[in-house]
């Protein structure tokens, strides 16, 4: 019975720090992942950017950049809750 036990405790350690690395590794990618979506949208913004403010008055470039922001921040909470659901099966 204790042997059982032990053995039980033992496993149940090895999967949490199972976890604990995936969840780490999850952390590094998402950061990652983070990184390069601003280097991204910088680099997109500056060259849409560049072209607004050639073509546009100064409201309605505004109002093109808040239109811009408030999709990316959508796209953004939409790949983030993709990502949530699929490592989460264990909650």
């Amino acid at each position: 019975m204790k042997e059982t036990e032990e053995k039980l405790r033992l496993q149940i350690n090895e999967a949490t720090r199972r976890e604990n690395v995936l969840v780490m590794r999850l952390a590094n990618k998402e950061h990652e992942v983070q990184d390069i979506a601003v280097s991204f949208y910088n680099y997109r913004f500056s060259i849409e950017g560049q072209f607004i403010s050639m073509t546009t008055s100064v409201q309605v470039n505004t109002e093109i950049w808040r239109i811009i922001a408030k999709e990316n921040l959508r796209e953004y909470l939409h790949n983030f809750h993709k990502r949530l659901n699929k490592c989460s099966p264990l909650f």
